[in-house]
């Protein structure tokens, strides 16, 4: 537990700082060195948006194979990106959209299963207080979409996760830094945190935050926010952002950790890698020994969670 709060602060320390980056330029395809701006471009008054949607798809069929494999498998992974930002004089007004669902269906699944689910929305009211430094009220809501579930021996079990279960909102004062549109730094000692369960099936368990008989919880903290992109080259960008929270009164704490890479292909077609590093004191881990010849919930420490998703398909930005 100790190394996992050492990492926390590490992260919330580590991605605020910039690095410097060595780039070797190839000359067949760099077209004028002298006017890249490694910083990214300054914020243009009025209404700023943009928006990506990622999807991959991958299908197989086997028929008397000889080397075997599944028979039929069928897979979906999308992820969506969207932001809208309004600067006019002091004032600027910012909010981002990251959704994300992926689907999995082969003959030893008997049926879809889930291999991502996570939305999540954060707008913020800036006034400009110095160079490059805004006063913010921001807000922030995230969940997922369907019913995540335990399998054993291929078979749903038991319930992990819901809509709004868990689900939290939280609404902060604090400092916003942000010289350019592709990085923004956002701290703020006081936040307020609502951790959610509102589906009755977890009504009588203390989880997510929640203590047993109860839908929902307050706590008091810090909280704090990075996003940064870069365009590589023309047909190359990453995205990358990173959420972090302690609470005061609970002593919960949590931070997620999002990086994906998109590469462009053409108008409509291209490929994305991500990986997402997250980590949550109030999720506990789950391992279901048999006992008797019965799967046995058993409730064990929360672990550090790691997600990888690489996609080849459909890809466009508007």
């Amino acid at each position: 537990m100790q190394q996992t709060k050492m990492l926390f602060l590490l992260l919330m320390m580590s991605f605020g700082l910039k690095g410097y980056n060595q780039v070797k330029v190839d000359k067949n395809t760099a077209t004028d060195v002298k006017n890249m701006k490694e910083d990214g471009k300054e914020i243009k008054e009025g209404w700023t948006h943009g928006a990506s949607l990622n999807i991959a798809f991958n299908q197989a069929s086997l028929t008397n194979w000889f080397s075997g494999g599944e028979n039929f498998s069928l897979g979906l992974n999308s992820v969506f990106k969207a932001n809208a930002n309004f600067k006019k004089n002091r004032n600027l007004f910012k909010s981002n959209l990251e959704a994300a669902f992926g689907l999995l269906n082969s003959t030893s699944t008997n049926g879809f299963r889930k291999t991502d689910d996570r939305w999540v929305l954060t707008s913020s009211l800036n006034r400009k207080s110095s160079q490059n430094f805004y006063y913010t009220v921001a807000g922030q809501i995230k969940s997922q979409f369907t019913d995540g579930y335990n399998y054993t021996d291929g078979v749903k079990s038991t319930v992990l996760s819901t809509f709004f279960a868990p689900g939290d909102i939280k609404l902060g004062l604090g400092i916003t830094y942000q010289k350019k549109e592709n990085f923004s730094a956002y701290l703020s000692p006081l936040t307020a945190k609502i951790s959610m369960k509102l589906d009755k099936r977890f009504l009588h368990q203390k989880i997510f935050g929640v203590d047993s008989g109860k839908t929902n919880s307050f706590d008091l903290g810090a909280f704090a926010r990075f996003d940064y992109s870069k365009e590589i080259r023309k047909d190359l960008k990453y995205a990358g952002s990173l959420d972090a929270f302690y609470g005061y009164l609970l002593k919960n704490y949590n931070f997620y950790f999002s990086n994906m890479v998109n590469w462009k292909l053409n108008q409509y077609f291209g490929a994305s890698l991500g990986l997402d590093i997250a980590f949550d004191n109030t999720q506990p881990s789950y391992t279901y020994p048999i006992l008797n010849n019965v799967a046995t919930k058993t409730e064990g420490k929360a672990k550090m969670q790691y997600k990888q998703l690489f996609g080849l398909g459909f890809s466009y930005s508007f």
